[in-house]
C-alpha cells in the first residue's frame, strides 16, 4: 500500500496521528510505514565481507528496536 509518489517531506495527516495515539492498530501501521525508510536509515550498519568490501545492510534487531520505541513514544504522547 505504498505510494511511490510519496516525498520524503509528506506529512501525515492529523486523523491518523489522533488515532495512533488513541491506539488504533491501523494508524498505528500507517505511521510505521511512515517513518520506514528512515528508520531503516538509522539502523543500516557498514560491514565487511571475507574479501573486504564493505556493504550496508540494515540490522533487523536494531529496526525492531527503533520501531517498538516509536510505538511507545506515541503511546505516551497526550492528545490536546
Amino acid at each position: 500500500m505504498k505510494n511511490p509518489n510519496k516525498g520524503s517531506h509528506d506529512r501525515l495527516p492529523k486523523q491518523i496521528i489522533c488515532a495512533a495515539i488513541h491506539g488504533d492498530e491501523l494508524a498505528m501501521n500507517a505511521v510505521l510505514e511512515h517513518y520506514e525508510r528512515y528508520i531503516d536509515k538509522l539502523a543500516t550498519k557498514q560491514a565487511r565481507d571475507v574479501f573486504g568490501n564493505v556493504e550496508f545492510m540494515v540490522d533487523p534487531y536494531l529496526k525492531r528496536v527503533l520501531e517498538t520505541q516509536l510505538i511507545i513514544s506515541i503511546l505516551k504522547f497526550k492528545a490536546r
